[in-house]
């Protein structure tokens, strides 16, 4: 049986013109770009494997991928700056490459993600920034939003907070971290970590979480979504434009393992 070689690649990407990171029939994805990179430097078709999916319109700062190859790089390759050159147009940056070990899996081996959530809160938009933030015109309430986040943290149901289409075995899942920062004058962030998420969740917390600067009793309301069990008990989905993948963190010892190119 030949040997596989395993490569690990840490991509950043504004989702704005694509239909998600999966691969899909005539449309562009993020994924399939990648594999397109990855068969013009090394003449050779890969299916490339990612921690996880991102929606249409979607961003993210810290995906991370593998792809096997039935040979080893050609020497005095650079793998990282050969993909980056066919990455056009430049919504796709590979910011790493690692040779890695064959029980390395980008989807498999995660343990934990991170994604983080931009809104600009002012009365009126960036028209620069329009595909990138979640423009949000009303007020905001740091102090209830960083309440309403804390019942976001442990082992929950989050039922209510997934969108159809992913059939999964359970919807428990269990959050590390979540919390509301205002970094700059008008900008607001939503960072959440958690061992795994469900179809949407992220943008579904968001959604709801606002919705909710408006009700009387917002923390009561809370509580009932999450009992409900019920996607309609919650509110509207959040806009892609405002996510981010932020990081996806591996054992220390498979880290160790990936020797960097």
């Amino acid at each position: 049986m030949q040997k596989k070689h395993r490569f690990r690649l840490l991509i950043s990407y504004n989702g704005f013109k694509y239909y998600g990171w999966q691969k899909q029939k005539q449309l562009p994805t993020i994924q399939s770009q990648i594999e397109e990179s990855i068969k013009q430097v090394l003449q050779e078709k890969v299916r490339v494997v990612g921690s996880g999916r991102t929606d249409t319109g979607t961003h993210a700062l810290g995906q991370n991928a593998h792809f096997d190859t039935s040979k080893p790089l050609p020497s005095g390759l650079h793998l990282q700056k050969a993909l980056n050159a066919f990455l056009i147009p430049k919504d796709i940056c590979i910011r790493q490459a690692w040779k890695a070990p064959s029980d390395f899996h980008a989807l498999h081996s995660a343990i934990t993600k991170q994604y983080t959530y931009f809104i600009l809160n002012r009365p009126w938009s960036c028209v620069f920034r329009k595909n990138l933030i979640y423009w949000y015109p009303y007020l905001m309430k740091l102090d209830l939003l960083q309440s309403l986040s804390q019942k976001i943290i442990g082992r929950h149901d989050f039922k209510s907070f997934q969108s159809s289409g992913s059939p999964v075995k359970s919807t428990n899942r269990t959050i590390i971290s979540a919390s509301w920062k205002k970094v700059k004058q008008h900008t607001f962030v939503f960072h959440i970590q958690g061992e795994g998420f469900l179809k949407q969740m992220v943008r579904n917390l968001v959604g709801t979480q606002l919705a909710l600067l408006k009700k009387d009793k917002a923390i009561e309301k809370m509580d009932e979504i999450f009992s409900a069990k019920d996607r309609k008990a919650a509110y509207a989905t959040a806009p892609a434009s405002g996510l981010y993948l932020y990081k996806v963190s591996y054992p220390s010892e498979l880290d160790r393992k990936c020797q960097k190119i």
